[in-house]
């Protein structure tokens, strides 16, 4: 289905070549404008249709998939760089693995109603519990994902926001301090889709989203994370370059398995 701003963009572009041939040549400056609409409108229909064949082609995948659901899991993670290594801190769910800062964003109660409307229950490869209740990790049925994916990208009725994770990881559990970052600001870098996917452990199909942020710090907030790299690592967080991230937890030097990665930490380099 071709989406509204697709369409408009085609009509902006049709009436401004149909005005652009009809105009004597006298009225340049508004010829003018109007090539730089249209060439403006040519490049947003380019990039629309990648956008949309890219949609098109994961939805015409997962319909020949012999399932019911396809599992999603949206979430945001910090990339928190220092001198060549990055912040990763221990799981909360499997205690011996270190991933980056960050988690599963949340919907909210007013979703509700659409996901009912679309039979879209929770995941139940994870258990639930408080800290996990709302998350959007879901269980799609494959008639609907085109529905729920322009539901997140409207961005109604859920978290948009990276600040929780980052309080409960790092300032709740005494990483960083409260003084130097009552708030953190943040930006963000890119988006990793892993398209449609088996997971083995899950023993179902799934598509995986991920926010990369980084942080936006000021002087004292730079100065602290300056510190704790210096302290180097502890039992609740560790600094990882790229080669040991890229080889999930290998030390070439050493020559050795030293940790365990969660599966996504990957996607912060």
């Amino acid at each position: 289905m071709m989406s509204k701003e697709i369409k408009s963009s085609i009509i902006i572009l049709l009436v401004s070549v149909m005005t652009i041939i009809m105009l004597p040549s006298k009225y340049e400056v508004i010829v003018a404008v109007l090539a730089s609409i249209t060439a403006a409108s040519i490049g947003y229909l380019l990039k629309s249709i990648i956008v949309d064949f890219n949609l098109l082609k994961l939805i015409f995948s997962i319909y020949f998939k012999r399932t019911g659901f396809i599992r999603f899991s949206i979430s945001y993670l910090y990339r928190i760089e220092n001198k060549g290594k990055f912040l990763l801190v221990r799981s909360n769910r499997i205690k011996d693995y270190f991933q980056p800062v960050g988690g599963a964003y949340k919907y909210f109660e007013n979703a509700s109603e659409k996901f009912n409307k679309w039979n879209i229950r929770k995941d139940d490869k994870i258990k639930v519990d408080d800290k996990s209740d709302g998350d959007l990790r879901l269980q799609v049925p494959k008639k609907n994902v085109l529905k729920f994916l322009h539901w997140y990208r409207k961005a109604e009725n859920r978290e948009i926001s990276c600040n929780r994770e980052f309080y409960e990881e790092l300032i709740q559990d005494d990483i960083l301090s409260k003084e130097n970052f009552p708030y953190v600001q943040y930006r963000k870098i890119k988006e990793r889709t892993t398209g449609l996917q088996y997971s083995k452990y899950f023993k179902c199909w799934e598509i995986l989203i991920f926010d990369i942020v980084e942080p936006v710090l000021n002087d004292a907030q730079k100065k602290e994370i300056e510190e704790l790299y210096k302290k180097g690592n502890s039992e609740n967080h560790i600094w990882a370059d790229a080669q040991m991230i890229e080889s999930e937890g290998h030390n070439l030097n050493a020559k050795e398995h030293e940790y365990r990665f969660g599966t996504q930490t990957k996607y912060i380099i």
